[in-house]
C-alpha cells in the first residue's frame, strides 16, 4: 500500500480480501503481503502467504455472502489496520436418511468478525517509481480475529493447539483443491499422476522453505555475534586507554618522568627496529653469498670431472692393477712399498718436481690416478686421494 495513497489503497485491499472470488484475494495477498507473513487468528496458526492463500480458499468455498460492514480504520502510529466484515456459510446438503443431522442440511449462518493487520513500511520507495509514489506498508501478521462464537466454543485451549489445528486446516485445504482442480471425471490416471507430483513438489518446496529458514536465522546470529564482538574490542580498547591514561595521571602525580619513560622506551624501540633491519639485511647478503660460492664450487667440480674423463683415454690405468695387488698384500705392506718408491726413485722425484710447474704433466698425473672400472675416482686404492682432494687437485 503507498503512503502517498493510503486511503483508497487500504480500502481496495479490504474489499478484495473478503471477497469470495479466488482471483481478488490471491491477488491481494500477493499485492499486500510479505513472504513470509504469520496468519494467527488465535485458533490458528499458519506462516507464509502461500499458505494463507489456501485457508483463505478453504474459508471462502463454503460462503455464500461476504462484504465490509465498517469502513476500514487504520492507526499510523501503531500501523495497525483494522477491518471489520460479515460472512454467510451455507452447509452442504445432508441425506434425509440421516436422524437429527438432517435437519442441518443447507442451513445456514451469518457470522461477524474484526480482524487485525499487522503493516510494516519497507526500506525505501520501489526502484523505478514515480516521483509521487512513496513508501510501500506490507502486512506482516494477520490476526487476531474476533468472531462469534459457536455454543461452548469458549472451552477450547486453542493456545495449545492452534499449531496442530493450523496443520489439519491445511491438508483438509490441500485435499480439497487437489479435487476442486484435478476431479476424477477427467481420469483417474491423471489424478494420480498430479497428486504424486504436486506432493514431491510440495515436500521440495518445504524443504527450500525450512532451509531458507534455518540460513536466516544463521544469519541473523551470526550477525548479532559479530556486533557483540566488535562491542566487546571496543569497550576494552576503550578501558585499556583509560587505565593507561589514569596510570600516567598517578604516576606524573608520584613525581615520576613519565614523557621522559616514554621518550626513552620510544628510542629504544626505534634502535631495535633498526637493528633488526640492519641484521636481516646482513643475513640476507650472507646468504646470497653463501649460495653463490656453493653453485660456484659445484660448477669447478663438475668442469674438472668432465676434463678428467675426457683427457683419460680408452687404456685401464696403470696403477689399477698394482693397487688391486697391494690390495690382496695388506694397507699396511702396500704403504711402505709405496714410500719407499717414491723415496728412493729419483725418476718419481723429479716427476713430481716437474708436476708442480707443467699443466701438461699434470694431466698425466691425473690420468695415473686410481679409478674404478667406469673410469671414476677410486678411493680405496693404496695411497688414493680423498674425493675432496681429488677434486680440489
Amino acid at each position: 500500500m503507498d503512503t502517498n495513497n493510503l486511503e483508497p489503497e487500504i480500502d481496495r485491499f479490504a474489499r478484495s480480501l473478503v471477497s469470495l472470488d479466488p482471483v481478488d484475494f490471491d491477488a491481494s495477498i500477493n499485492e499486500f503481503f510479505e513472504a513470509n507473513a504469520v496468519f494467527d487468528s488465535g485458533r490458528m496458526l499458519v506462516r507464509g502467504s502461500s499458505r494463507i492463500k489456501k485457508i483463505a480458499w478453504l474459508f471462502a468455498a463454503p460462503a455464500k455472502e461476504s462484504g465490509i460492514v465498517a469502513k476500514p480504520d487504520y492507526d499510523e502510529k501503531t500501523q495497525l489496520l483494522k477491518i471489520k466484515w460479515k460472512r454467510t456459510f451455507v452447509l452442504p446438503p445432508i441425506p434425509s436418511y440421516l436422524p437429527i443431522v438432517s435437519n442441518f442440511s443447507k442451513a445456514e449462518r451469518t457470522f461477524h468478525a474484526s480482524v487485525d493487520f499487522h503493516l510494516a513500511a519497507d526500506e525505501e520507495g520501489e526502484e523505478g517509481g514515480n516521483a509521487t509514489s512513496g513508501r510501500k506498508l506490507y502486512v506482516t501478521k494477520m490476526g487476531p480475529i474476533t468472531r462469534d462464537l459457536f455454543p461452548l466454543e469458549g472451552l477450547i485451549p486453542y493456545y495449545f493447539i492452534k499449531g496442530i489445528l493450523g496443520l489439519i486446516a491445511l491438508f483438509v485445504a490441500n485435499i480439497a483443491l487437489f479435487y476442486h482442480n484435478h476431479p476424477p471425471s477427467k481420469g483417474i490416471a491423471r489424478m494420480i499422476f498430479v497428486g504424486v507430483y504436486d506432493t514431491v513438489e510440495a515436500i521440495w518446496n518445504w524443504l527450500n522453505a525450512e532451509r531458507a529458514r534455518r540460513q536466516a536465522i544463521a544469519e541473523q546470529w551470526r550477525s548479532g555475534k559479530e556486533k557483540d564482538l566488535r562491542d566487546f574490542l571496543t569497550n576494552a580498547k576503550t578501558s585499556a586507554g583509560d587505565l593507561s591514561q589514569q596510570l600516567e595521571a598517578r604516576a606524573k602525580k608520584a613525581g615520576i618522568p613519565v614523557e621522559d619513560y616514554k621518550r626513552r622506551a620510544s628510542a629504544i624501540m626505534s634502535e631495535m627496529q633498526k637493528r633488526a633491519s640492519e641484521a636481516i639485511v646482513y643475513f640476507e647478503g650472507k646468504e646470497k653469498d653463501v649460495k653463490a660460492k656453493v653453485k660456484d664450487t659445484k660448477h669447478d667440480v663438475q668442469k674438472k670431472a668432465l676434463s678428467t674423463q675426457g683427457n683419460r683415454g680408452d687404456s685401464p690405468p696403470q696403477h689399477h692393477a698394482s693397487g688391486s695387488e697391494h690390495n690382496h698384500e695388506g694397507s699396511g705392506s702396500s704403504h711402505s712399498r709405496d714410500d719407499s718408491s717414491v723415496s728412493h726413485d729419483p725418476e718419481s722425484a723429479n716427476a713430481t718436481t716437474v708436476n708442480d710447474t707443467s699443466d701438461e704433466e699434470e694431466k698425466h698425473e691425473q690420468e695415473d690416478r686410481p679409478r674404478t672400472p667406469m673410469g671414476g675416482h677410486d678411493p680405496t686404492a693404496p695411497n688414493a686421494p680423498s674425493y675432496a682432494q681429488a677434486a680440489a687437485n
